[in-house]
Parts: C-alpha cells; structure tokens; sequence
C-alpha cells in the first residue's frame, strides 16, 4: 500500500448494517471530489504489504522523466521509456521492497491493478537470492536489482525495456533474456559469473559494459546485431567470437581482456576503435586490409598503461583480404 492510503477492515462479519455504513462513508467522499477505489476482501490486501507501489498517470511519467534526464541524459531512450509508460497508464510499477524475504515472488496485480513495471532501485541491495517476475511485466527500472544475491532469472517474454544496472553486482551464473528485448541497456549485468549467454534474435545493440567482468566462455551474438558499444564484452575469459555481417563498428574495449586466440573480422565492418581487442592471446587474425595500418591500436600496447598482459603483435599472424 501507499502511504496515503487507508485500509478500512470490519472486523465483525455479523455488522449487518455495515454496508450503510460504507455506503455514508464513500457519500462522504464524493461530496469532498475525493477519488478512491473499492478493495474487496477476496484481494486478500496482507500479501502486498511487502511492495510500494505507484499507479502510471501523466504527474508519474513526469517525475520519471525528470529522474531519467538525471540518470541516463540520452534523449532516444528518455522517448522510448516515455512512450512505454503512456501505452501503460493506469497500470502499477513496484516502487520499493519493504519485505526481508530473501525468496520474492512479484504478484501479476495488486489490488486488481496490473503490475507491468519495476522503478528505479525499488529492490536495490535487499539480499535477494530468488526473484519470480509475474507474466505482466514490461519494464525494469534503472538498477533495480543491482546488488542482490541473484544467481539465476527468468525475464518474461513481454519485458521490452531495462534500464541500466538492472541486474549489476549479483551472482548470476544463469540469464533467460525476454525474447521481447530490442537492446541492451548500459551495465546491465556487468560484475556477475555468468559462462554462457545467449542474445534473443531480436537484439540490435548492446550497451556500454553491459556484461564486464563475468565468466563469460561463449557468446552466441545475433546477426541482426548493429551496435556493442565500450567495454561491453571486457574482462571475461570468451575463447571464440563470431563477429556478424550487420556490425559496422566494434567500439573501445569491447573484447579487452579475453581469451580470443583466433579472430576473423567480416569485411563489412567499418570502423574499429582502439583496445577492441586488446590484452587477448591471439595467435591468428583475419581481417580487411584497410585496418592493416591501425592494427597497432587495435591490438597492441596501452602505451598509457604498460601492462604485463598487453598483446605481443609480434605474435599475432595477420591474414588480409
């Protein structure tokens, strides 16, 4: 329940006159222009006592926008996320986890309102170890579940958007995307252990650091796949890429800090950044010959850093084509 909301229970089921009762009560309230919903006794009001809670109208989307502009600052997901809010108006986001179960189960409705998100860090740093999303959900807020003891999800096939962070700093070793995902989002699982992902056939970009440092061995990404940006893949133990023909541009860092030791780049890539593929023991590369004279940048030293792990090109075979 809300803060300002009040639950009334009559407590003698024998009250024969309690309906003229409730009856002068919601007089009362109309008189006064009061707007308020009727919650029956089968909706069973205890097992939401855990969960804050906001219902999506216009003063919502308006707050939330302004938090994104502090957050986030990037205007085509600001647009995509208001969008997504309007198409749920009059629909429940979870706001705050006020419950000490380490075991959350989130209820498709509360108090026959259809829960379709998850607020900005509404269970941040609550010792989560299980989490069940109901098949209602659309959205997950920024950071929402970041630090928790999470080590397996299930995301429902109709969530289309994460915020950033959404699932930082837990212990996952296991992640079934929502095949609903266009993207994804900023940090949203770096710092886990996951070994395996696997990208819905959807995806077109993957964000910034969105899966540094795991345990990652195999990545399968999807040839509809345009965009990894900075550090997306950096600091994980993957041993074979398979770099699709959509890609253009292979961000900073985006594979730093792997265990590639063989690499074939598609000629219809078109720009690779420095450090894509840096501090990797790779023995063997094929790429275009147009990269030929940035492969220093590419592959080799951090002349800021000097570090130990830095990639020998004198050890790298070239192939051009």
């Amino acid at each position: 329940m809300e803060k300002n909301e009040i639950l009334i229970r009559f407590k003698n089921d024998l009250f024969s006159d309690r309906d003229k009762y409730v009856n002068k009560i919601l007089d009362a309230l109309r008189e006064e222009n009061i707007e308020f919903e009727i919650i029956t006794a089968d909706d069973n009001p205890d097992k939401y006592m855990d969960f804050e809670y906001a219902i999506i109208n216009e003063g919502f989307i308006n707050s939330q926008l302004v938090l994104m502009d502090k957050i986030i600052q990037d205007k085509k997901t600001r647009n995509y996320l208001k969008n997504l809010y309007k198409k749920n108006i009059g629909n429940a986001i979870i706001t705050d986890y006020l419950g000490n179960d380490t075991n959350v189960v989130i209820p498709d409705y509360i108090f026959n309102l259809k829960v379709v998100g998850i607020g900005h860090k509404a269970f941040y740093e609550k010792n989560i170890k299980i989490i069940e999303f109901p098949e209602t959900l659309s959205f997950i807020g920024y950071r929402a579940f970041a630090g928790n003891k999470l080590k397996k999800i299930n995301i429902p096939n109709n969530v289309k958007y994460m915020e950033n962070g959404a699932f930082a700093e837990n212990l996952l070793e296991e992640v079934i995307l929502s095949t609903g995902l266009t993207f994804i989002s900023d940090y949203a699982f770096t710092n886990n252990k996951l070994k395996e992902i696997k990208m819905p056939s959807k995806i077109s970009s993957i964000g910034k650091c969105a899966f540094e440092n795991n345990n990652l061995i195999k990545v399968e990404l999807p040839t509809g796949i345009k965009d990894i940006y900075t550090y997306a893949f950096s600091k994980n133990n993957i041993k074979e890429i398979t770099i699709p023909e959509n890609l253009k541009i292979i961000h900073w860092g985006v594979f730093f800090k792997n265990d590639l030791q063989e690499l074939i780049i598609p000629n219809t890539v078109e720009k690779i950044n420095c450090f894509a593929f840096k501090s990797n023991p790779i023995k063997e590369v094929t790429m275009p010959r147009r990269f030929e004279y940035e492969k220093d940048n590419i592959f080799g030293t951090d002349f800021w850093e000097g570090r130990d792990d830095d990639t020998e090109l004198k050890d790298i075979t070239f192939i051009f084509m």
